[in-house]
């Protein structure tokens, strides 16, 4: 077993290396969630919660309870300059027998100099384990956005597959294709994205995550230049009960954007309902955009 653990961190450690020297310079999309930003983004492989619906809806099949969440980016300034995910709303529902289903929505408009350029996602995720520790998922995505110009809009429909293998308790890797039409927004093809990750589980109370983003660089000659994208996390429960949690991040590791993220989370239970609360921090390290604040709150029940 201390054999098998030391292999997987050297794993670990040899991804985030490989990682650094091929990540490009460019515009990232935003981790989404204040649990999984807090922890840098890296959540393909962990996915047991209700944000398993963006990260990897195969990792719904992990849900007990049905899950109610939201988190919403809380600096102003940064929601009207930038197109980000300033709300995230989930609704989780999950059935050991027919499986767990997801129905989501996002708010990732802008509104600048007194012009609001909406942007909304209207998505629903599907999971369920099909052989013991391994499942399977998708998501359909459509969305809808508007110019400055009142009659000017788009939209898309989008497909995403995921795959999540956890044999044993402290191990799992996920795997997440997102935009496996290639659907085209704006005026502007979106490649398949192809979105490994790991997770590490040394004990009950800690994660230590890593993902890739944009594996095979398909982005390497867009706009959105993600390619070969490395993010890692960890998670560390400080209560014995699980009540208070520390996270930590890095994000765009070898980009001159890199960014470095940090959290808390919260979690109490009342008459059998549980209610966990997350925040946050996201800080660019090089360039000219802010920090960003983000806050969540889950109900589960």
């Amino acid at each position: 077993m201390r054999l098998k653990r030391i292999l997987l961190l050297g794993l670990i450690f040899s991804l985030i290396q490989t990682s650094a020297l091929l990540a490009r310079v460019g515009d990232r999309p935003m981790p989404v969630g204040a649990r999984a930003t807090g922890m840098g983004g890296a959540f393909v492989a962990v996915a047991d919660d209700a944000y398993a619906a963006y990260y990897n809806p195969a990792g719904l099949s992990q849900l007990k309870r049905r899950e109610g969440t939201v988190t919403s980016l809380v600096d102003m300034s940064t929601r009207n300059k930038y197109l980000d995910y300033n709300d995230i709303v989930i609704y989780a529902n999950p059935d050991e027998r027919y499986g767990a289903w997801a129905g989501w929505f996002v708010d990732s408009g802008s509104h600048q100099r007194g012009v609001k350029k909406p942007e909304y996602w209207y998505c629903y995720s599907y999971g369920k384990e099909v052989l013991r520790g391994l499942s399977l998922g998708g998501n359909l995505r459509y969305v809808w956005g508007k110019t400055r110009h009142p009659n000017v809009s788009d939209h898309a429909g989008a497909l995403d597959l995921a795959l999540l293998y956890r044999p044993v308790r402290w191990f799992s890797a996920g795997f997440l294709v997102q935009d496996v039409n290639e659907p085209e927004h704006w005026d502007e093809e979106y490649d398949i994205n192809f979105r490994p990750g790991i997770a590490f589980r040394p004990d009950n109370q800690t994660v230590i995550a890593c993902d890739l983003y944009d594996a095979t660089g398909e982005t390497d000659d867009t706009y959105h230049d993600a390619s070969q994208d490395v993010r890692v996390g960890v998670e560390r429960w400080i209560t014995k009960h699980r009540y208070v949690a520390l996270r930590g991040g890095a994000y765009h590791i070898g980009s001159m954007y890199k960014a470095y993220t940090g959290g808390l989370g919260l979690r109490f239970e009342i008459e059998e309902i549980e209610y966990r609360f997350d925040y946050a921090y996201f800080a660019h390290q090089k360039g000219d955009e802010e920090e960003r604040h983000y806050l969540g709150l889950t109900v589960a029940f």
